[in-house]
């Protein structure tokens, strides 16, 4: 399964792909570079030019869910949880997705339940795993990435105050947005490449693969908007050939 996984990794989208499509000026020029230049061809076959962007964005998450179940299938440690911590992850997203379509009232503080209980089984999983100290190491740094966006997302945009923010961080990594230093992008390239772990070599190529349709989901919407092709560029994460 790791060779699996560093081969899969190996098709990457590339700094130059990265800069083409900042550069495409229309999103059904992204679409057909995408279904022409990219391993995501056999995903966006059946989209046409007039795609509408939900549609398109909807399509490239369910590409990324394929992509994992194909790679499970050569897994052969299968009572381990952890194998299933983007497909949780997702499924806890959609929910947040959905209330935030309704008048529901205090989703931020079911985001944190939801997250915390997540993360409980993820780590409970792994001290349970040979070995899975490792996948433990990024799922803290996973966790810590998403406090300095929730905590963005409640301080910026909404004015919370911080005593209101705290107690909905993630205590999992020190209730503390993303610390300072190596992006969490290198650790998770570093371990894919290294690791004689299972777990871990998986663990790191579904997060770099998630932030890889992040990225294009970022293009998309740059886009969409008239964003300059350098604006586009500053919000993405983990470029690299």
């Amino acid at each position: 399964m790791a060779a699996k996984c560093r081969a899969i990794y190996g098709r990457r989208l590339t700094a130059r792909d990265y800069a083409a499509l900042c550069r495409v000026g229309r999103v059904p020029d992204a679409v057909a570079y995408l279904k022409t230049r990219t391993a995501y061809r056999d995903h966006l076959h059946s989209l046409g030019e007039d795609v509408h962007r939900g549609e398109l964005e909807e399509t490239l998450r369910r590409a990324y869910l394929e992509r994992l179940q194909r790679l499970l299938r050569f897994n052969t440690q299968k009572n381990i949880a952890a194998f299933g911590f983007e497909f949780e992850r997702q499924g806890i997203e959609k929910r947040l997705y959905e209330m935030a379509g309704t008048t529901e009232t205090g989703v931020p503080h079911t985001e944190a339940r939801l997250y915390g209980e997540y993360y409980k089984r993820l780590f409970e999983s792994c001290r349970k795993t040979k070995g899975g100290g490792e996948a433990a190491l990024l799922f803290t740094r996973q966790a810590e990435e998403e406090n300095r966006e929730v905590y963005s997302r409640l301080k910026e945009q909404f004015g919370w105050p911080e005593e209101e923010i705290t107690p909905l961080l993630s205590s999992l990594a020190g209730r503390r947005p993303a610390r300072h230093g190596a992006p969490a992008e290198e650790e998770m390239r570093r371990r894919l490449r290294f690791s004689s772990n299972t777990l871990t070599v998986f663990v790191s190529c579904a997060m770099l693969m998630r932030l890889e349709v992040e990225n294009i989901i970022h293009i998309i919407e740059g886009i969409r908007y008239g964003r300059s092709p350098q604006a586009i560029e500053a919000t993405l994460a983990g470029v690299t050939d």
